[in-house]
This record gives structure tokens, sequence and C-alpha cells, in this order.
């Protein structure tokens, strides 16, 4: 039987995957951290609940989401292209934006 240590290599190799599995996990929740937040922001805004925003109540999830940090939202705020973002994630054109909409896009 051998009480032999682990090389320093080894140590080291260990450390790395360690380091890499704490950072993707940590990665990981902050995208689901982000995906509530943005859910959370799409029930504020939804002002007459009916689970879609209609252009009004679309601008209102912009601004949560730019003051939360999320996606790009805070560019399409300052850039004031509210519509053209509105236009670009409303898929079949009824004139509001659904989470199925946005989750299509990956938001």
């Amino acid at each position: 039987m051998s009480n032999a240590l682990p090389t320093r290599k080894t140590i080291l190799c260990l450390a790395s995957v360690l380091v890499v599995m704490l950072a993707q996990a940590h990665h990981a929740s902050a995208a689901d951290t982000d995906r509530e937040k943005g859910a959370a922001n799409f029930q504020l805004a939804d002002a007459n609940a009916d689970n879609a925003l209609n252009k009004s109540e679309f601008v209102t999830f912009i601004d949560l989401n730019a003051a939360s940090n999320l996606g790009r939202a805070g560019m399409i705020q300052k850039n004031k292209r509210y519509e053209t973002a509105f236009s670009r994630v409303d898929a079949n054109g009824d004139g509001v934006v659904t989470p199925d909409e946005l989750a299509d896009l990956g938001l």
C-alpha cells in the first residue's frame, strides 16, 4: 500500500476542473435569474393581465428590463427603438407580444 501524496500537477489539474465547474454553475444560475427577472418584468408590464403586451406595455417591459440590465433593453431604450424591437418580436403581426414570441427569440 502506497501513502504517496498527490503531485502538485494533480492538485493543479483538480483545482482547474473545480474552477471551471463553479464558473459554469454560476453562469447557469445567472441565466436562470435573468429569465426569472424578465418573466417578472413581463407580469409587471402587462397592465391588463391578458398575458400579452401591447405596444404601450411593451415600452414598460423594455424600460423595466433596461433598469435590470437585461439583454439589449438598455440599447433599445437609449436609442428609442421600441417600435423596431416590437415589430421584430411580434412574429405573427397581431399587435401584441406574448411569452411564446419572446421564448422563440430566446428571450
